[in-house]
């Protein structure tokens, strides 16, 4: 069926592949709406941002209000995952949607990747087979480890082994049981995973 498009909605979009700092903050209030990601808080939000090597967006370009989003980690050779596939619920069954996905699969450094990957709810999936996507992956599974973040810990802090010592190695180390001081250990960690290797190309104004 074919999708219908509504032109006034359509035409005051425009692109953009960075974020401000208020569309952030739009960006989270749109993760809340959702079962998936509801929880999420704001300054990882902006992290996992600053963090992505492509972002995808559509807002107006007259109140610059964030509509659509969406984000890409890859290593432009092998595979291409796509995350957090959104459109904000006024601007849904307006096309956006398709909008989003023809700018990700069409993008000239995403053409040449072997693989782009995504996963989704089964009544989504005859939405993503029109630009190729296939459940059909033979023997491979879908995985996922869930992992507690810091704020389940007592007390942590990040050094470097002095005995064992590898550049750019950081260890993480609990102990403790003084209640913890999460959002300087967040920040020593995320400081931590930058020396080993700064992978964000996303800028953020």
């Amino acid at each position: 069926m074919a999708v219908k498009l509504a032109p006034k909605s359509i035409s005051t979009l425009q692109f953009t592949c960075r974020l401000t700092c208020p569309q952030i903050e739009q960006l989270w209030h749109m993760y809340q709406a959702e079962w998936w990601s509801r929880g999420r808080e704001l300054e990882d939000v902006r992290r996992a941002v600053q963090h992505s090597d492509l972002i995808f967006a559509f807002c107006d370009s007259e109140t610059s209000r964030l509509a659509a989003f969406a984000r890409v980690l890859t290593d432009y050779v092998y595979k291409a995952v796509i995350f957090d596939v959104m459109v904000d619920r006024p601007h849904r069954d307006t096309g956006v949607g398709r909008l989003l996905l023809e700018a990700i699969t069409s993008h000239p450094a995403l053409l040449f990747v072997e693989h782009i990957e995504l996963y989704c709810r089964p009544e989504l999936v005859a939405f993503y087979r029109k630009w190729g996507f296939t459940a059909d992956l033979d023997e491979l599974c879908f995985m996922r480890k869930k992992q507690r973040p810091f704020t389940r810990m007592t007390h942590a802090t990040l050094r470097r082994s002095s005995q064992d010592f590898k550049p750019g190695r950081a260890e993480v180390l609990i102990e403790g049981e003084s209640p913890p001081n999460i959002q300087t250990a967040h920040h020593r960690e995320t400081r931590a995973i930058d020396r080993v290797g700064p992978r964000s190309r996303v800028a953020v104004k």
